[in-house]
């Protein structure tokens, strides 16, 4: 979630990766960026994945806003990545955080 849009070509007799294309954003240094992953217990003792992605310059534990987003429903769930769009709440101090959840089968 702080890495920008790469696509690899991967040699399968070494394990050699080779960036084909790169999405390349102004100023961006995904190093300003921290993501943790955690398991958050819910009321029935289950741990939903959660992670969160804050700027290293703005974060305060326990005082920054946050902004809490997730979706899983119909067997679809959001996937971890990159969004220019964040980055404007990051560099403000707000702790984006995003629930994983998928169905069971």
């Amino acid at each position: 979630m702080t890495d920008l849009d790469t696509i690899f070509e991967i040699n399968l007799n070494n394990g050699e990766k080779f960036i084909l294309k790169q999405t390349i954003e102004n100023n961006f240094n995904s190093y300003n960026y921290r993501i943790e992953y955690h398991l958050i217990p819910v009321n029935d003792g289950t741990k939903i994945p959660v992670s969160l992605v804050y700027n290293r310059n703005y974060y305060n534990l326990d005082q920054n806003p946050a902004l809490i987003y997730g979706y899983s429903a119909y067997g679809n769930s959001i996937e971890a990545n990159f969004c220019i769009g964040r980055l404007s709440l990051l560099d403000r101090g707000f702790v984006y955080q995003s629930m994983f959840e998928g169905t069971k089968n």
